[in-house]
């Protein structure tokens, strides 16, 4: 979604004023679905989910809720059916992997403020730098900031069209954010079906990972390499599965093509050399740490940056696509695969390297960081629920 001029210019925010006022952090979420009992379910679909923190002297409160539509046309909040934070990350000087956005991260980790910025360092000394930057929304007309192409759109944008006609603004104490991220270290991210590790969802209907040559997971980057030959077999990264790619593993190239379909129903039946709209970029294997974890990095594609603009690795300079068998000890892997005893899965990630800055920006993309006044004054514009903001430090 991008918002009009009429949101206003940048100024540098307080960070402990903006983090201690509360922040909510919106997005859309394929496949986290809720079934009309309210049962948690696997299903393909689009949710919103809005996280909200706020830091206090007694501690954090935290919470992510769903937005979900009910039988009556109405719209509440309610629990994930698993966790939405599918985060794990690599101990660059050890290269394991574990659960968290940081390596070694425990939670005990104190922000440390400094104008515009805080930091976080874990007990492994990796330390998360981020930045705020502001745009003052209040008193301004709701419509003219968030549909800037009108009100009017027959159905193609149900948030816009509820704001035909409607004169509310937005609240005092309103901002939209830009959220800059940067890291003192090389940062291996990889994304996991957090579906694997929810006793409520059956394992069978997540996904597992790329697949190998054995018609289960791979196990091995060789394994997955080998099976996604060029000619033989491809798969799928980015928003609806709208990046293909496949590998020569002769000349070390991966090759990427767009897929103007979806997940279920893709454009692309196969990929061959002689096709002319194909992105290849080198690929590298690299042995992370003193456990010699391997890891494929590739280069972003254009054809990847372009159908998903607000994902990590489009919005940091010098960002790199990775592919890492992560052992996650979770039922779901060995479930598919007893010979799996580790619970390894491949699952696409990213590499942001030292000293480069990933940026959120308020004036483009879906994703959305404001204060909590910007979420309250949207709600009774889209009759949604009143959210649910947490009363207890860390309460969900």
């Amino acid at each position: 979604m991008k918002v009009a001029a009429t949101a206003g210019a940048q100024s540098v925010s307080n960070a402990e004023a903006i983090i201690r006022n509360g922040v909510i952090i919106g997005w859309d979420e394929d496949g986290m679905s809720w079934n009309d009992s309210g049962t948690a379910t696997a299903l393909d679909g689009e949710t919103l989910v809005v996280e909200y923190i706020r830091m206090a002297d007694e501690g954090e409160y935290s919470t992510t809720k769903l937005l979900v539509e009910t039988a009556t046309n109405t719209y509440t909040w309610e629990d994930s059916p698993y966790s939405t934070n599918n985060d794990w990350s690599m101990d660059p000087k050890t290269g394991i992997w574990a659960k968290g956005e940081l390596p070694g991260d425990d939670g005990s980790d104190e922000p440390v403020f400094s104008g515009g910025c805080m930091s976080f360092t874990t007990p492994s000394n990796y330390t998360e730098n981020i930045c705020f930057k502001e745009r003052d929304l209040s008193g301004k007309s709701i419509a003219s900031v968030l549909c800037p192409e009108g009100t009017q759109t027959n159905g193609s944008d149900e948030f816009c069209d509820n704001l035909d006609g409607n004169t509310s603004t937005f609240q005092d104490g309103s901002k939209g954010l830009d959220v800059s991220f940067n890291f003192n270290f090389d940062l291996y991210r990889q994304n996991i079906d957090a579906c694997l590790e929810a006793d409520e969802v059956e394992s069978s209907s997540c996904w597992h990972g790329y697949s190998g040559t054995n018609s289960k997971p791979a196990l091995t980057l060789e394994d997955f390499i080998a099976y996604h030959a060029i000619g033989s077999n491809h798969a799928y990264i980015g928003e609806k599965c709208n990046t293909a790619f496949t590998f020569n593993s002769t000349d070390k190239k991966i090759i990427f093509k767009k897929n103007t379909g979806t997940c279920s129903s893709s454009s692309i039946s196969s990929i061959s050399s002689s096709d002319t709209d194909l992105e290849t970029l080198d690929y590298v294997i690299k042995e992370v740490g003193t456990a010699k974890t391997k890891v494929l990095v590739s280069g972003v594609p254009d054809i990847y940056r372009q159908g998903n603009p607000n994902e990590g690795v489009s919005l940091a300079i010098g960002a790199k696509l990775t592919w890492s068998p992560v052992p996650t000890n979770l039922a779901g892997p060995k479930k598919t695969n007893t010979a799996n005893t580790t619970g390894i899965v491949i699952m696409g990630g990213s590499l942001i390297p030292q000293g480069s800055s990933r940026k959120y920006s308020f004036d483009t993309g879906d994703a959305k960081i404001g204060t909590h006044q910007f979420l309250d004054s949207i709600i009774p514009t889209q009759n949604w629920e009143t959210y649910p903001y947490p009363t207890s430090v860390n309460s969900n």
